[in-house]
């Protein structure tokens, strides 16, 4: 069950979502309950790159 969303609101943010998501995974909280939505604004810059 997902108790708590953070959503991340991002436009040509390569250079510091990789840092983002890090600190996101690092957070001392279960993870089964934490969920991760990006909300890309049509980057054109390496902002997804590799990510999944």
């Amino acid at each position: 069950m997902v108790e708590v969303s953070i959503i991340i609101p991002t436009k040509n943010n390569g250079d510091i979502i990789e840092k983002c998501l890090s600190s996101i995974e690092n957070l001392d909280y279960p993870k089964e309950e934490l969920e991760v939505i990006i909300v890309d604004g049509h980057s054109t810059d390496n902002t997804f790159e590799g990510k999944e």
